[in-house]
């Protein structure tokens, strides 16, 4: 009597503080990886996640942005369906169709002794069933008992299970099963493909298709797996599905049938392309993200060092958005990033990249330079659309931009570089009262590297004691006398000797010369 045992395939194991993010990147890696037990540390099982599951709630949930750096422990299924290895096959499957059908398109754990051994799997069943199927026919021919009975299991097991399941003749290629869920993914009736091929269904040439991969499945003897077909439908619409084949041998040994269980993936590479678009375009503006901006730079680099253009990255600041934020709101706010961001699009040319990189922060790739003036053309331009007024849902908004443009080769060879000398001709353009661009300088970096070497010798200063106390008379000269003084802290660098004020200042531009010395 066949049992679990003979059923078994063994899974490596995820752990309950796996991350989210670790398990994703495997079931990309793995792609005929269904489910993943979970093991505590004794090797017991304590969870299983199963792969459209695990894929879906990702994106339901927004996946990376919430479940990328959690453990897995919150989205596996804590109550899986265990079996010991040595429950007899036949018994298994009658109870679980009785209350837990369900289980047999997720898959189960099975164990020896309570230790994990390895996990079921529809495909797994279905061929032990059909083994079991002919051992029964035969036994039960040489009793003169009814064929019927014997076949009564499998077809209960078929049937409950609410992927599609087919079985070909392997001589002929003609149908001989369709389950329900088969009837329900290609839209035809059972009665209809019963004792026909793919031939008087499909195209010609889809029809050769499916004939030559099930030839390729019988003569190998192994399992194969089709990961994305796109089967049309009776009604003209298109089934996404993914299918895994394997022969079934006759009394003789060699293969009799073709056994196939396909699944319907429609949703999950929805899921999987709403993934991926959360994780390259910033839902608000539809534009691309940090991250996708960085790449498509490094890209744009890449082919103007073969063609020897330019390449000119503007960022860029919406000027008093926190004034509008605060005032008029948060809604208000979002639509005034979508509208300056729709006017950004309008800006650049097919080929140039517009991104938001955060908040009120906006990026272009412009490529394709001949001239440092192209850059001048663009800046111009985007600070002339942001300023035109806006009008926001019965408010009219003025804003302005601020932009910094770095160009490559000149500037930098690679998008980090780049990307931080705009940022700095950014930070000069604000400062010189916004509204404006301003292109990178090298006096920039100068200047911004001795801020950076100040910092660090403050906070060294103030470990070791090198600040002092002084105290000024304030004088009156009215009443010609002192009325009262004030305490200056001043600095006496080991190096650079007594630091003014006004160096102190340039490490803090938030706050006066003389205020910083106090």
């Amino acid at each position: 009597m066949l049992t679990l045992r003979d059923t078994v395939a063994y899974v490596a194991p995820a752990r309950a503080d796996d991350l989210g993010k670790t398990l994703y990147e495997r079931f990309r890696e793995e792609p005929d990886t269904l489910i993943v037990p979970v093991l505590d540390q004794d090797n017991r099982p304590i969870g299983l996640v199963e792969r459209n599951t695990f894929i879906l709630r990702m994106a339901a949930e927004y996946g990376r942005a919430l479940y990328a750096n959690r453990p897995i422990s919150g989205l596996m299924d804590a109550e899986p369906l265990i079996v010991e290895a040595d429950v007899e096959l036949e018994a298994f499957t009658s109870d679980i169709l009785s209350y837990r059908a369900s289980d047999l398109l997720r898959g189960f754990i099975v164990t020896d002794g309570g230790l994990y051994l390895g996990v079921g799997t529809v495909l797994a069943l279905l061929q032990a069933a059909s083994e079991m199927n002919r051992r029964g026919v035969l036994a039960l021919a040489q009793a003169n008992a009814s064929a019927e009975q014997a076949r009564t299991f499998m077809t209960a097991v078929v049937e409950a299970i609410p992927s599609m399941v087919f079985v070909k003749r392997a001589d002929d290629h003609r149908y001989v099963l369709l389950n329900r869920a088969g009837e329900k993914m290609l839209g035809h009736a059972r009665e209809d493909m019963i004792g026909r091929t793919d031939a008087e269904f499909y195209p010609q040439q889809l029809a050769e298709i499916y004939l030559a991969r099930d030839r390729e499945v019988i003569q190998s003897g192994e399992v194969r797996v089709i990961e994305e077909d796109h089967v049309p439908r009776k009604d003209g619409s298109m089934a996404i599905i993914r299918t895994k084949k394997i022969a079934i041998p006759g009394p003789d040994g060699q293969a009799e049938y073709l056994l196939g269980v396909s699944e319907d993936i429609a949703e999950r590479k929805r899921a999987e392309a709403q993934i991926a678009r959360l994780a390259h375009y910033d839902p608000l503006t539809e534009l691309p993200n940090r991250l996708l901006f960085q790449k498509g730079l490094s890209e744009a680099l890449a082919r103007a060092s073969r063609r020897e253009d330019l390449v000119a990255v503007h960022c860029l600041d919406l000027d008093r958005f926190k004034t509008v934020n605060d005032t008029l709101g948060h809604p208000i706010g979002d639509a005034l990033l979508k509208a300056a961001a729709e006017r950004l699009r309008r800006c650049v040319r097919e080929g140039d990249t517009v991104a938001r990189l955060g908040g009120d922060e906006f990026a272009v790739v412009q490529t394709g330079l001949s001239d440092p003036s192209d850059a001048t053309r663009l800046a111009t331009r985007i600070v002339e659309a942001l300023a035109k007024p806006f009008d926001l849902q019965g408010h009219q908004v003025v804003i302005g931009a601020s932009v910094g443009v770095a160009i490559s080769p000149n500037d930098g060879s690679d998008s980090a570089e780049l990307l931080k000398k705009a940022d700095m001709a950014l930070y000069r353009a604000k400062a010189d009262g916004r509204g404006a661009f301003h292109f990178f300088e090298r006096a920039m970096d100068d200047q911004l590297q001795a801020r950076r070497s100040l910092e660090v010798d403050l906070r060294v200063a103030l470990i070791q004691g090198q600040f002092e106390l002084y105290y000024q008379p304030l004088f009156d000269l009215a009443s010609n006398r002192v009325t009262g003084c004030e305490a200056l802290l001043r600095w006496r660098h080991p190096i650079r000797g007594m630091v003014s004020p006004r160096r102190l200042h340039s490490a803090d531009g938030r706050n006066r010369p003389d205020r910083a010395a106090r």
